[in-house]
């Protein structure tokens, strides 16, 4: 599948599961993830999903490394603003600029105290790192940046420095954006969802709610929200400014959060606790965390020329179909190109207005125009983002019908007369047989104007040609003389009606074979033996 471009679906093997149980329902955990095993990287910050690996950090370590599924250590990239080490804590994949979004507090004037949230782009195949922005938010100046997600629907990052009572809202520049500040404490106060925790400061005394912690957007606008060691993980609806959920309970202490991979067809949310550096896979609700994917069957397929063909698009979500989602198809290149799938004109089923039924298919039909060659024909359906996901297949239409053949006879050298041998033409009592040996090679083809004939002598096996459609032989049967052939007639008169003189120690057949390789069934040019 693609955005306009060409990808697939992502496969990273198989889930190392500390804990094997896979359950059914959004917030429960399906395993979890130590690529370092224990007593490594103990103290865990920052987790990222590119699509394909699994970015991570570690507490004042300057690099970002990967992993899978599998919990395989893939290793890392050195982190670096020029020459200058960074050590970023909270991250989050960017899919529209292909980076690392990564948080670090800094001391920007040498007092010996962090006094800035410095947010950075960070290249994953070089480390290279770029400032995208300084802010001074209270919790700045703590020891870890915990809070980072990006929008790819709007564009924009949801930010907040460690254990605080605002979620902001903010463009990639770091300016305010719409909704800002979302009041998380205020969110999870009615009832008191995090008893015990409060915001550092930044805690409203008069208000009993959560502190942020991690932070992961899904791309249906959800927001994940961790609560900095209250053990539970909250979703709410950033534009509204509401809660919507209490969607997962963790131990340990959530310090980043990310939108995962796909485990057995579920959608999931990383989630990296601090206290032992494992990453918890957990069940997203669906909808959330993958973009639908296009599939289209046959991928590949072989059709005769003229014929119709049909290719089923499936939408699914996760392991789930999506429905009632329009679907576009189109030949892009080929002999049938510009064909369009047409909604509500019979060529789409189940639904003919070319959107998916019950189980996420629709099939679109359209009759090749009766040229050789591949089309490729590319599907699509626009997401939740606008852009739109397509997938692509190819039609060959070859040539598979032989050509048409007639053995009729024909006239003498002269080109006077044919030879009247009695009822000659079937179903004649005669049988279709010429006496006098004189007949016209006939062949037709739908695609190859210049098919090749051939005449077979079925007595010896002896196959005369390639001859050109048309062209007049006089056949002779003899038993036991050698097979041949050879020219005759003239070019002087009407001497050269007939081109060919073969002997055959048997019957004579025709055929023809077109330039696909496609060969006629035999067609008898009957001719008597000489009178012993």
């Amino acid at each position: 599948m693609f955005k306009k471009i060409i990808g697939t679906t992502v496969g990273l093997g198989t889930l190392a599961l500390v804990v094997t149980m896979v359950l059914a329902a959004a917030g429960d955990s399906l395993g979890t993830i130590d690529p370092l095993g224990p007593g490594e990287c103990d103290n865990g910050i920052g987790v990222a999903f590119d699509g394909s690996f699994i970015w991570y950090t570690c507490a004042g370590e300057t690099k970002i490394r990967k992993t899978d599924l599998a919990g395989a250590n893939l290793g890392f990239i050195d982190t670096a603003e020029g020459l200058n080490p960074i050590s970023v804590d909270a991250i989050a994949w960017d899919s529209d600029l292909n980076k690392i979004w990564g948080g670090e507090l800094v001391d920007t004037d040498a007092d010996g105290a962090n006094d800035t949230c410095r947010i950075y782009t960070i290249d994953p195949t070089t480390g290279a790192a770029t400032t995208a922005f300084d802010r001074t938010d209270t919790g700045c100046n703590f020891l870890f940046f915990d809070g980072l997600a990006v929008d790819n629907v709007t564009d924009t990052l949801y930010y907040s420095p460690d254990v605080q009572k605002y979620i902001r809202h903010l463009n990639k520049d770091g300016t305010l954006a719409a909704n800002d500040p979302i009041d998380f404490e205020t969110i999870t106060s009615s009832p008191d969802r995090c008893p015990a925790h409060e915001p550092i400061g930044s805690n409203d005394l008069n208000v009993a709610g959560c502190p942020s912690s991690g932070l992961a957007m899904g791309i249906d606008g959800t927001l994940f929200a961790g609560t900095n060691g209250a053990g539970r993980i909250v979703t709410l609806n950033p534009i509204a400014k509401t809660f919507l959920s209490d969607f997962a309970s963790v131990t340990g202490r959530d310090e980043d959060l990310e939108c995962g991979p796909l485990v057995e067809g579920k959608e999931t949310v990383l989630s990296r606790d601090y206290e032992t550096g494992r990453i918890d896979v957990l069940e997203a609700p669906v909808g959330t965390c993958q973009l639908p994917t296009l599939e289209l069957d046959p991928i590949s397929a072989t059709n005769g020329v003229g014929e119709d063909h049909s290719v089923t698009a499936t939408v699914l979500q996760g392991a789930n179909p999506v429905v009632g989602t329009l679907v576009s198809f189109e030949v892009t290149s080929g002999p049938n190109i510009g064909q369009i799938s047409d909604p509500n004109t019979g060529e789409c089923a189940v639904n003919d207005d070319c959107t998916t039924d019950g189980s996420g298919r629709v099939t679109w039909t359209y009759t090749s125009n009766g040229s050789l060659g591949t089309d490729i024909i590319v599907a699509c359906f626009t997401d939740v983002t606008g852009a739109e996901q397509c997938s692509r297949a190819t039609k060959a239409w070859v040539d598979l019908t032989p050509p048409e053949t007639a053995c009729t006879e024909t006239t003498n050298p002269h080109g006077q007369t044919v030879p009247p041998a009695g009822s000659t033409t079937l179903p004649g009592p005669k049988g279709g047989q010429n006496e006098d040996g004189f007949y016209e090679l006939l062949a037709e083809d739908l695609i190859d104007p210049d098919v090749a004939v051939f005449v077979v002598d079925l007595g010896s096996g002896t196959v005369f040609g390639p001859f050109a459609p048309g062209t007049k032989i006089k056949y002779t049967q003899a038993p036991g003389s050698t097979p041949s052939s050879s020219q005759m007639g003239s070019s002087n008169g009407q001497a050269g009606a007939i081109a060919w003189h073969i002997i055959g120690t048997g019957d004579a057949a025709m055929y023809a074979v077109d330039e696909s390789g496609n060969q006629s069934a035999n067609v008898s040019c009957l001719v008597p033996p000489p009178p012993k």
